[in-house]
């Protein structure tokens, strides 16, 4: 290979550690901020600390089949295993529908670890023997609005699985 070539893909390399480190440390940051004194000083504006809040995914299959029951033991302990929440993995995820037709399902999580659950699942690359990616599409507050989201998606791409 030319010199010049791997310079470029060892800078290129180089590059995108450096933004992934950047990106990792931004979000550490984030979530270590407290937030401000004054918002918790009302109790008539005060919000659960703890409420549920529900992602609209899609999975692209690259090789290998996934059912619904492989793809929450993976989401769990990916989760686990990025985060390394363990006591904490049953309470904040749980895939709530998939459909394997489609690749389209709702998974849900407490609303202090989104950042965190959306950066972990949406960097699973593998499932058992399956390849796949994970895009996440909408986050959404209530599951009647992600399943009404979730049928659009399924119609959406079902039927173009399907006629492929």
């Amino acid at each position: 290979m030319e010199t010049w070539l791997e310079s470029i893909l060892i800078l290129l390399a180089l590059v995108l550690s450096i933004t992934s480190a950047s990106i990792s440390i931004w979000l550490y940051i984030s979530m270590k901020r407290q937030p401000p004194a004054s918002m918790g000083s009302s109790a008539r504006y005060k919000r659960s600390r703890h409420s549920k809040r529900y992602m609209v995914f899609r999975i692209y299959r690259i090789k290998g089949e996934i059912n619904f029951e492989d793809l929450d033991k993976c989401f769990k302990y990916y989760f686990t295993e990025q985060l390394g929440i363990i006591e904490n993995a049953e309470k904040s995820l749980k895939l709530i529908r998939y459909n394997a037709q489609s690749g389209v399902g709702i998974v849900r999580i407490v609303s202090t670890d989104i950042y965190k659950t959306v950066f972990a699942i949406s960097r699973l690359r593998k499932c058992g023997d399956s390849v796949i990616i994970v895009m996440p599409i909408k986050i959404t507050g209530t599951l009647r609005r992600a399943i009404k989201r979730a049928h659009e998606y399924d119609d959406r791409y079902g039927v173009a699985q399907r006629s492929a």
